[in-house]
């Protein structure tokens, strides 16, 4: 099976101000405001836009608002804006295991501190920012010569974090807000 990962985990409780700051995201990106609606499970065609034109906006950990995204790029400035709008910590992470592709990122107070990549396109382990004080008891995962890290190093990172499990959408059933680009009707449309 497939693990695929494309979560922003905000530190805060205060989902209005993630949603202002989507909201204020998508306009500023798109010139238009962004379409919302509440979904319990949502459809999110991952890892096909280079900027984001989906968000979708829960509460999967203690602490924390989740927000999953259809982008496959690493988005740094935006992560870091947010982080310094909610004067905290933001982890982005992404991740694909069918390509052995994964990615960490941690913001906070809109300064990137740690970033972490390891993909099929790397040589090893690609790291920018000092490594936190937990990092000593998380070992990279080692094969001979080779370090790399995978889906459960990302968990436990995560875990270590205070964002417990990432959580695959087919596990979790829940209320989501959806924010996401206008979809353009088509001619057909006013027929119905």
């Amino acid at each position: 099976m497939s693990t695929n990962i494309y979560q922003i985990n905000i530190q805060t409780t205060d989902s209005s101000v993630v949603r202002s700051f989507l909201m204020t995201w998508f306009e500023e990106a798109y010139g238009s405001r962004p379409q919302v609606e509440t979904q319990h499970e949502p459809s999110i065609s991952f890892f096909e836009n280079e900027t984001p034109s989906l968000f979708a906006v829960g509460k999967l950990h203690s602490g924390w608002i989740t927000v999953l995204h259809d982008s496959y790029e690493r988005l740094i400035k935006f992560n870091q804006s947010l982080s310094s709008q909610i004067e905290g910590m933001v982890v982005h992470t992404l991740g694909q295991s069918t390509v052995d592709t994964y990615y960490l990122s941690i913001h906070q107070n809109g300064e990137l501190v740690r970033e972490l990549y390891f993909g099929e396109d790397s040589d090893g382990i690609e790291q920018a920012g000092l490594p936190l004080s937990f990092e000593k008891h998380l070992p990279f995962p080692r094969e001979e010569d080779y370090t790399y890290f995978d889906y459960e190093y990302l968990e436990a990172y995560g875990e270590l974090l205070g964002i417990g499990s990432l959580i695959d959408l087919e596990e979790y059933k829940g209320a989501w807000e959806i924010i996401q680009k206008k979809q353009k009707k088509g001619w057909f449309s006013r027929f119905r």
